[in-house]
């Protein structure tokens, strides 16, 4: 073999391993490290799993829902037909806007929204938004038909996710924030760390 042999063979291989690398960082620990908890709810710090009733459910439709879960991850599932194929989205929702989420939640009584409400919703018209949130190890049932939460702020903010989840978006912080902001992240904990150890 010549070295025009070696050198292909060479940048192949490194190819390889470039690319199994950015797969592996990029694809299989961001799916391997999900969080889908069946267990004890108390451990949970914050999981959101809406579903929608009403007019979606005629005939042989099943209607949407969506799992929100503390890492920022999603899964949502679009209207299907019964025993059809389902269309799973998976993404991960913006920091700022789940920051924002956390902040409405935190600033309402949340025990109060669960309360019964007369309400005059159709099952079969009306399309009722029903919600379990998981915040802080306690569980929560809203809905917007039966309960005090349908005229909450909280409805208000919960009701866009609807759109927002049902597109994809990267799982990874990697692809969603880019390189940079992985990078400046990294060197501002070393700094701080460094200055920590010195005292300045």
């Amino acid at each position: 073999m010549d070295l025009k042999t070696y050198t292909v063979l060479g940048s192949t291989f490194l190819m390889g391993v470039f690319v199994g690398a950015y797969l592996y960082i990029t694809v299989f620990v961001p799916n391997y490290s999900q969080v889908r908890f069946d267990g004890d709810e108390t451990q949970i710090d914050f999981l959101l799993r809406g579903a929608q009733r009403g007019e979606c459910n005629r005939g042989d439709s099943v209607c949407p829902s969506f799992e929100l879960r503390s890492d920022r991850t999603y899964t949502y599932i679009a209207t299907y037909v019964k025993n059809g194929r389902q269309e799973v989205v998976e993404g991960r929702l913006g920091k700022d806007r789940f920051d924002s989420l956390l902040t409405y939640i935190a600033a309402v009584d949340l025990r109060a929204l669960e309360k019964r409400s007369f309400g005059a919703c159709s099952r079969i018209y009306d399309t009722n938004y029903m919600y379990n949130l998981v915040y802080n190890g306690e569980s929560y049932i809203f809905d917007t038909c039966n309960t005090v939460f349908k005229d909450s702020v909280l409805a208000t903010q919960f009701y866009p996710l609807w759109t927002r989840l049902a597109t994809t978006t990267p799982t990874s912080p990697l692809l969603e924030e880019g390189l940079n902001e992985i990078l400046r992240e990294w060197l501002y904990n070393q700094f701080h760390a460094t200055s920590e150890k010195t005292g300045g």
